[in-house]
């Protein structure tokens, strides 16, 4: 997509799923400034300038044994970005190994690594795989 901020200055803008507004428009019905970003398009959430997806969550469930469902909340605390994972493993799973393989798995998907691991009911997780607290 091309924007045209002046007479004679295009500027190509690439589908980052980024949504902001222009704040000012110059006289001839350009945009001369865009506000911050207000939110994204789509359901990937940016961690620490890394998108993780909710296949990436999909993916993590079906590869690890015991991995009942999971899913991500995103939070904020001492000035960065926290990921917090929690899943729901299965009774006759070793609950310790499958958050060890889970931790071991993560990074590797993801180029991310888990803040803290929470082991919660599948009541809780709901029907959103990342959710976005900041």
């Amino acid at each position: 997509m091309v924007t045209t901020l002046a007479r004679g200055w295009p500027m190509i803008r690439f589908g980052t799923g980024d949504v902001s507004i222009a704040i000012e428009t110059s006289p001839d019905g350009g945009v001369s400034r865009i506000a911050p970003l207000q939110g994204r398009v789509g359901a990937a959430v940016k961690v620490r300038e890394i998108f993780i997806y909710p296949a990436h969550v999909e993916s993590l469930v079906r590869q690890i044994a015991g991995l009942e469902c999971a899913a991500l909340a995103i939070t904020w605390s001492g000035n960065r970005d926290e990921i917090i994972g929690l899943i729901t493993v299965s009774p006759n799973a070793d609950p310790q190994r499958v958050e060890d393989e889970l931790r071991q798995a993560f990074p590797v998907t993801t180029r991310l690594r888990l803040d803290h691991v929470k082991h919660v009911g599948k009541e809780e997780i709901g029907d959103r795989p990342i959710v976005d607290n900041r």
